[in-house]
């Protein structure tokens, strides 16, 4: 959010973990059971917590308008303006603020950390993607990418679809105002489009890109994730700098079970490895990346 590093910084970072955490909890699904547990219990936590947050950010807010510079999202933020020539309202910013938080930062964090998670219990695929970093190749590092995606998808089911004229979809007749939703783990692990869907194979993407309807972690169509592009190049840009520099190591334990984080899945125990520093005879002779 613009801040540099110290107090206040972790201040805010404290509150917005405390209030994201909110989303492990089923209440955080159920508005009607939200409205009447508002005054206690765990919905009554979130609200203050929430409270707190707002002003910190809406501190924050007021203090870079006053300054008027900077190069960061905030600033761009404050910086943009509607169609008709209209500043964002502190409100609109502050929206924009935790849409980035949460649908483009917790997403694509969590997917990286089922790729470690995939990595370290697939050592062939790790090799080889090793290798392919250190040779600065970026074929495999996609594959890697998209293989997690099909694999581990963090939003299980895409975007709903309205039924605004009767529709027949596999057999079955849908009348308006019916309500469809696509479940992306169900149709990324059918072995008729996906052989041995269970195994972690990037290969399958190697030759072929991703079907436009059988590969659907960022959803499909008009409604496809806006951010899909920019995952993709976040995770790439993590992932090759991370095992260029370090080696990946089991963090122990057993597989992870997923665990529903508000709308996402993530790995139960986050995702733990161990990552070793790899000596200069290790580690690919290239120039230091920006992260």
């Amino acid at each position: 959010f613009g801040l540099e590093g110290g107090e206040r910084l972790d201040a805010l970072r404290a509150s917005l973990t405390e209030m994201l955490a909110f989303g492990a909890n089923p209440l955080s699904l159920l508005p009607p059971l939200q409205r009447e547990t508002a005054k206690y219990g765990p919905v009554a936590r979130f609200l203050r917590i929430r409270e707190r947050t707002d002003e910190q950010i809406y501190g924050l807010i007021a203090e870079r308008r006053a300054l008027a510079d900077g190069d960061d999202v905030l600033s761009m933020l404050l910086g943009a303006s509607h169609e008709d020539g209209s500043p964002m309202s502190d409100t609109e910013i502050r929206d924009e603020l935790m849409t980035l938080l949460v649908a483009g930062h917790e997403t694509t964090a969590t997917e990286l950390a089922w790729c470690f998670e995939r990595l370290v219990r697939n050592p062939d695929v790790l090799r080889k993607l090793v290798a392919e970093v250190d040779a600065g190749r970026d074929e495999y590092v996609t594959a890697t990418i998209r293989e997690t995606l099909r694999r581990r998808p963090v939003l299980i089911n895409a975007a709903p679809r309205k039924v605004m004229a009767e529709i027949e979809v596999g057999g079955w007749t849908y009348a308006p105002g019916c309500h469809l939703v696509p479940n992306a783990y169900l149709v990324q692990h059918d072995p008729e489009i996906y052989p041995e869907p269970y195994a972690f194979r990037p290969e399958r993407f190697l030759d072929a890109d991703p079907g436009t309807y059988t590969w659907i972690p960022f959803g499909g169509g008009r409604r496809r994730c806006i951010g899909a592009s920019f995952a993709m190049l976040e995770m790439g840009i993590v992932l090759s700098a991370l095992l260029s520099r370090t080696e990946l190591r089991s963090g122990g334990g057993h597989l992870e079970l997923n665990r529903r984080r508000m709308i996402t899945v993530s790995p139960s125990k986050g995702g733990r490895v161990e990552l070793r520093s790899r000596t200069a005879s290790e580690s690919p002779a290239r120039a230091p990346a920006s992260v």
